[in-house]
């Protein structure tokens, strides 16, 4: 039987919320940055460098990424994996990152042929940021 903790709002549930999503502008910024992959990922996507992102989309992603880390925080309550703690947070984000390949797998194969690469090319820049984004998301929450 899954036995889930209850929900408080404490001091240290409202500073891992503003750590994740610290964490996830943070590495967005430094990823699809000219010291990540900017060019890669511009050239993949098509889009100019002038082109900006608007503020609703960085609202979405932020929120998105709340939902991953409650997903998360149950993968690592439910298997009880806390108790090697950095093992557990790389475990877990492994985990949900494969439900994620999986998922975005089929964008890849199964769409024109002459896009195949723009799509791989996406995949793979997008995949690497999320498993980082979910190891480091892990560790937040086991950190405290």
């Amino acid at each position: 039987m899954i036995e889930l903790l209850p929900i408080s709002f404490t001091f240290t549930s409202l500073a891992k919320l503003i750590l994740i999503i610290c964490t996830n502008m943070f590495l967005g910024y430094t990823w699809y940055s000219p010291i990540g992959f900017q060019k890669q990922w511009l050239k993949a996507t098509q889009w100019n460098e002038g082109d900006e992102c608007n503020n609703r989309s960085i609202l979405m992603s932020n929120i998105g990424t709340l939902l991953n880390a409650f997903l998360l925080n149950i993968l690592l309550i439910a298997f009880d994996i806390r108790k090697h703690h950095f093992l557990s947070a790389m475990l877990a984000a492994g985990i949900l990152c494969g439900f994620y390949t999986f998922n975005g797998w089929n964008k890849v194969f199964f769409g024109k042929k002459s896009e195949y690469k723009q799509r791989r090319t996406l995949f793979l820049i997008d995949i690497g940021f999320t498993f980082v984004l979910y190891t480091l998301v892990s560790f937040v929450l086991i950190g405290f």
